[in-house]
């Protein structure tokens, strides 16, 4: 935490997803330390290994599929993707191909 904080901009965000037991609290950053910086620190609930593997077999028993654009872009070319995506050309996810 001390390291997400302090690589934060003014006004920056850190999400927090679970934490690790058995950590010496005390050595944690205080949330007058993230008021000073002026960032926003959020808890972000994802459910349980059991709701995942519900929400698996939901999804594998009524055939949903990710809706993927048919265009693909290479590796080289990550920067033309993510502009294409933030223009908004994009349907569903866009696809990055490695080899």
């Amino acid at each position: 935490m001390e390291q997400s904080l302090a690589a934060l901009k003014q006004e920056g965000v850190v999400s927090i997803v679970g934490f690790i037991a058995g950590g010496d609290a005390e050595k944690e950053p205080s949330f007058l330390e993230a008021l000073m910086k002026h960032v926003i620190v959020r808890g972000v609930v994802v459910g349980s290994k059991a709701m995942l593997e519900e929400m698996v077999e939901a999804i594998d028993a009524n055939g949903i599929k990710p809706v993927m654009d048919q265009k693909v872009f290479a590796l080289e070319e990550a920067k033309e993707g993510y502009e294409y995506m933030w223009n908004g050309k994009h349907t569903g996810k866009i696809t990055f191909k490695i080899e």
